[in-house]
């Protein structure tokens, strides 16, 4: 292995996490070779305890992964198969004749997704919950679209599956999950978040409003099979290793998980699409998981064995960002680490403070607020981080936000009042806004 390119992963990270934009865990793998395996930041803030490789996150939707393999190897058994319809399961579901478990897999069954409903976050996020009363929630309400005839993610399927698992091998989810993929794969760190159970050198979850704070209330028994397993990333490596073999389905079980039936999020609880390296389309089997307080993305490009795993603790990490860079990183790109110039002052800056649109998609909008002689953004009308001054232009100011690896420059007319504003965000997408009305 090239240690140059150990050197060039991590050299990356470690400078990415000094500026403040990181806290998480990272696993790079390239042709069996492990080249970075490494925690940032805190895992709990208040007890100042750090982040590592064995530190537990939950996933969310990665868990897509497992309640599909589970399914899959259900079918191998003989106690399923995925043509079968729902209605077979579940005799009283509404049309549950027309739905079959592939549909559920693929999201193309046209049930609503109940995590989007209105209500989910203070009458469904924060309880204790069976799968039961869970598929009441939204078995009657209609569908969206005919059966198998278009594609919307849907989280209301994987608990539906959940239940299926549970009913056809006698066992509780969690249960079936440990016998039959934990264990055999010596995952010893992983296992299905049930809401009040403690569970040992898990990471406290985190979103932004000026600093680091808790998380709303979220009780993991309203996620089960669409979001609801924590793991480490030297778990998930063990899990992709497997993927390679035979160890939990056969060879052609597995080609079906990974066949894209869709365009996203096409295949068995995976993402099977391309990603352009060197203008090139590299196959790319993929999921990216939020629930309050985490984020994840773990991407397997199998065809040259390489593997990224990034896990966070705090909701703005722009996970995909990061796991994209290290994947250019092993493949040759030249990328240069981030770094903090110093800042600098600006006696303006409570001007700047008010609601932006961006030009050409108004409806996209930035906030910025002015509290305690610092400014303050929003992008996503939630996590609020301050921003400061670092650079100052002819006509412009640039500022760089804390926490975040993103930029507004501000463009100034004559009499140093804002026109427009360009906001560059975390992913490098860089675009005009103007003053709202």
């Amino acid at each position: 292995m090239n240690t140059n390119i150990n050197n060039k992963v991590e050299e990356y990270m470690d400078a990415y996490a000094a500026c403040g934009y990181f806290n998480g865990s990272v696993l790079v793998a390239y042709k069996g070779s492990i080249l970075l395996s490494k925690g940032y930041g805190l895992a709990n803030i208040e007890c100042h305890t750090p982040n590592s490789p064995q530190t537990k996150f939950r996933i969310a939707s990665l868990t897509k992964a497992f309640t599909s393999m589970a399914i899959m190897q259900l079918e191998e058994k003989g106690f399923l198969q995925v043509s079968d319809p729902l209605s077979k399961y579940i005799p009283d579901y509404p049309l549950g004749e027309q739905i079959t478990l592939h549909h559920l897999l693929t999201h193309s069954s046209g049930i609503t997704n109940y995590t989007s409903f209105p209500h989910f976050d203070h009458k469904i996020r924060p309880f204790i919950w069976t799968l039961e009363n869970l598929i009441d929630e939204f078995k009657h309400y209609p569908l969206e679209f005919n059966p198998g005839e278009s594609q919307a993610y849907c989280n209301s399927g994987y608990i539906l599956l959940s239940f299926i698992i549970e009913q056809i091998s006698g066992q509780t989810y969690s249960d079936y999950l440990r016998d039959y993929i934990f264990r055999p794969l010596g995952m010893k760190d992983s296992g299905v978040d049930l809401g009040r159970k403690i569970v040992l050198n898990r990471a406290d979850g985190y979103n932004l409003d000026k600093e680091f704070i808790h998380t709303v209330v979220n009780n993991m028994s309203s996620m089960v099979g669409a979001g609801g397993v924590y793991t480490t990333v030297e778990d998930l490596y063990l899990w992709d290793r497997a993927l390679y073999t035979d160890a939990l389905v056969n060879k052609e079980t597995l080609q079906r998980i990974f066949t894209p039936y869709f365009a996203s999020y096409g295949g068995y609880g995976w993402d099977v699409s391309h990603f352009d390296i060197h203008d090139q389309p590299k196959k790319r089997m993929a999921h990216y998981g939020d629930v309050e307080g985490f984020v994840s993305y773990f991407t397997r490009y199998v065809e040259d064995d390489l593997t990224v795993i990034v896990l966070s603790n705090t909701m703005i990490a722009p996970v995909q960002e990061i796991n994209n860079t290290l994947a250019k990183i092993v493949f040759g790109y030249e990328i240069s680490a981030p770094i903090i110039p110093a800042f600098i002052e600006d006696p303006n800056k409570h001007e700047y403070a008010r609601e932006y649109a961006r030009e050409g998609a108004e409806s996209e909008k930035i906030n910025l607020t002015f509290e305690e002689d610092n400014l303050y953004l929003s992008s996503n009308g939630t996590d609020r981080y301050p921003v400061n001054p670092v650079h100052r232009h002819d006509h412009a100011i640039d500022y760089i936000a804390e926490y975040m690896n993103e930029r507004l420059t501000f463009l100034l007319n004559d009499c140093n009042k804002v026109t427009q504003v360009i906001y560059t965000n975390a992913n490098g997408d860089a675009n005009l806004y103007g003053r709202s009305v």
